[in-house]
Order: C-alpha cells, then sequence, then structure tokens
C-alpha cells in the first residue's frame, strides 16, 4: 500500500508536470490577447480535484485602459530583452487563487490541509512567486447565497486585471470567488461583438464585466442590477475603470 506521505508527494509532482507545460504555452497566449489572469489548470488529473487561476496585477498608477496599454508593450518589451529587474517585478504582482473542489468523499481535515499546503507550494514553485501570494480556498457544491458571502482572510489581496483590453478589479481574498469568472470569457466576448447599438440589461449583475464588455462594444445604453449594494457599487467601479462614466448611458 503506498504510503500518504508518498501519495501526496507523487500527486504534487503530477500538478508540477503539468502546470509547468501549461504556463510555458498559455502566458505567451496571454500576452498576446492582453490578457493578464487566465486559468493553468482545472481538475486536468482526477487525483488533483484543484484549480489553479493565475493574476498578475497591474501597477497600482494604471487607471485607465491607455495607460495599461503603454505600460503592456513596455513590459512586453523588457520581458523579450530578458530584463531581470523587470520579470522580478511582475513576479512580485503575481498570485495564484487556488480552489479545492469539494471531494465526492470524506477526508481527514488535516490531511486535506496538509495536501492542500502542498498543492499550494508546487504552484509558487512552478510560477517562482511567493509561498504566501497562493490563496487557497474550499469550494463546495453551491448552498444558498454562500457563494457571495464575505470570509474572514488575514489581510485582503486585491489589484487591477486586464482580459481582451479590458480592465477590471478583483479581490481574491474576502470572497470565494474574485470578481471575475474565467469560464465565462468567451460568452463576454460574444455579448461585446454583439451588442453594438442594442440597449443591454444585465440582471444579477454581479461585478459588471459582461456590462463592461457590452459598453466596449458600443451598446447605447446599459443597465446593471444586482441585488447586492457591493456588487453594483463594484460593477459601476469597474465600468469607470473603462471610461464607461455617463450615467445618462450607463446605469
Amino acid at each position: 500500500m503506498i504510503k500518504m506521505e508518498n501519495k501526496d508527494q507523487y500527486q504534487a509532482g503530477l500538478l508540477e508536470n503539468r502546470l509547468a507545460k501549461k504556463y510555458k504555452l498559455l502566458k505567451k497566449w496571454a500576452r498576446k490577447e492582453r490578457i493578464t489572469c487566465y486559468r493553468l489548470y482545472d481538475r486536468d488529473i482526477p487525483e488533483v480535484p484543484v484549480a489553479v487561476d493565475l493574476y498578475e496585477f497591474l501597477p497600482d498608477s494604471i487607471s485607465d485602459k491607455i495607460e495599461c496599454a503603454l505600460y503592456m508593450r513596455q513590459t512586453l518589451a523588457e520581458i523579450s530583452a530578458n530584463n531581470i529587474s523587470v520579470i522580478n517585478e511582475l513576479k512580485e504582482r503575481t498570485y495564484v487563487h487556488l480552489y479545492l473542489y469539494e471531494r465526492p468523499y470524506e477526508k481527514d481535515e488535516k490531511e486535506e490541509e496538509n495536501w492542500l499546503s502542498l498543492m499550494a507550494k508546487t504552484c509558487s514553485k512552478v510560477l517562482q512567486i511567493p509561498e504566501d501570494h497562493v490563496l487557497t480556498k474550499h469550494r463546495k457544491k453551491q448552498r444558498g447565497d454562500n457563494q457571495y458571502e464575505k470570509i474572514e482572510s488575514k489581510k485582503t489581496v486585491q489589484g487591477t486585471v486586464q482580459e481582451c483590453g479590458q480592465l477590471f478589479t478583483v479581490n481574491l481574498s474576502d470572497y470565494i470567488d474574485t470578481g471575475l469568472f474565467m469560464d465565462h470569457r468567451p460568452l463576454r466576448n460574444i455579448v461585446r461583438s454583439t451588442a453594438g447599438g442594442k440597449a443591454v440589461l444585465n440582471l444579477f449583475c454581479y461585478t459588471g464585466s459582461f456590462s463592461v464588455y457590452a459598453a466596449e462594444g458600443k451598446a447605447h445604453y446599459v443597465e446593471s442590477v444586482d441585488m447586492s449594494n457591493t456588487y453594483t457599487t463594484w460593477a459601476r467601479k469597474n465600468m469607470e475603470l473603462n471610461g464607461f462614466d455617463d450615467r445618462n448611458k450607463y446605469v
């Protein structure tokens, strides 16, 4: 029988190899597509039921899309020139959101936490980021509104990311989700490409990412509605971050 420690190390090795291959491939794609947040791994290996989302925060000084475009162009040039100081500075603004999906069987709580800690260290090793830049959470089957409830955290980890040219504020620490669903990106692109000249009502808008894409697609009117004041405020800030602050057009 395989000892638990050996089994955990074996699974960590599987995750390490998978992450290394996907990171090498996806980081080139992401830079080309103007994306600084993307999913590296999502239960690719059944024995390792986690999701690994990478977030490269933009500098705090960036406040609009033009500043972001200039920064990205300069940064990519420095990375291509193998500027170590720029690469290291980027690593200091890189975080990982590591979800453990609910297993179909019970596992000792301490064993589970040790296992998740090992997977977090593996992410840190592969991506060459500080260990405390890997935030771990347990994703359980949704029960009521627990997906949107605030959770306890030692410190708030929040920043701005770019997705296909748009800017969004994300919060990696205070909620189960971060404010931007990675798997909705294809649908957001469809909304942007079809919203031109239309009035768009975004019900249960969450943080307004679809509203931003609709406005970017030249919708003539966008209204965002949510039952949570926290999220409507967040959505409004995301709209303003992208230059959509006309209250007659964007509500």
